[in-house]
């Protein structure tokens, strides 16, 4: 019987809720993964053999409800999106988006000034919700504004490669001492401690 095309198993991944409790100082924390997750992680596998991951646009954004902030960026009354304040190299968007661009909308859902779209009647999620329903290397549609004027672009979504792990989980950070100097592997925790200083 193949997993993947049970009618029964597709009727229970419909209903099936993922369900565990981990103990944080002896209280109970519980945590629940919901099917969309799931749904997902079992597509990649059938697609790919493996789990890609989730694919995430590179970009570090900021809202655009500032009115100060949209004459800067030449945006009308009636233009509504998030600015991109940086991107991450050595990807696709690298290439393609620029500091400073207006993303008005993802795969023609328009994006509100607060980063959010339009979900279902009366709600909204996030944008980051369209790229996370796709798989790695599919391609996404923007609509961004760049010095006031409209255009499209097409990004090949990848699997998030950071330079700096971002986070170490469960690891212990692992250590050298050399002479009195102690050197250990670059994290984003280390780079965000000095800020907290």
């Amino acid at each position: 019987m193949n997993l993947f095309n049970s009618e029964c198993t597709k009727l229970i991944l419909g209903f099936i809720v993922v369900f565990f409790v981990v103990f944080w100082f002896w209280f109970p924390l519980y945590q629940i993964i919901p099917t969309p997750v799931i749904r997902h992680l079992l597509s990649d596998i059938k697609l790919h053999c493996k789990f890609t991951s989730f694919p995430r646009i590179p970009i570090q954004w900021n809202r655009c409800e500032n009115d100060s902030l949209r004459s800067a960026l030449n945006m009308s009354k009636d233009q509504h999106g998030i600015v991109i304040t940086s991107i991450e190299p050595l990807n696709d968007a690298y290439d393609k988006l620029k500091k400073d661009d207006v993303v008005t909308a993802i795969e023609g859902h328009e994006i509100a000034d607060d980063g959010t779209i339009l979900f279902r009647k009366g709600e909204r999620v996030s944008f980051r919700y369209i790229e996370t329903s796709k798989f790695v290397n599919d391609y996404i549609n923007l609509s961004i504004i760049r010095n006031g004027k409209p255009t499209e672009v097409t990004l090949q979504l990848k699997a998030r490669q950071s330079l700096v792990p971002l986070h170490l989980h469960d690891k212990l950070p692992s250590y050298f001492i050399w002479a009195g100097v102690v050197f250990t592997p670059l994290s984003r925790s280390y780079l965000f401690a000095g800020e907290l200083n």
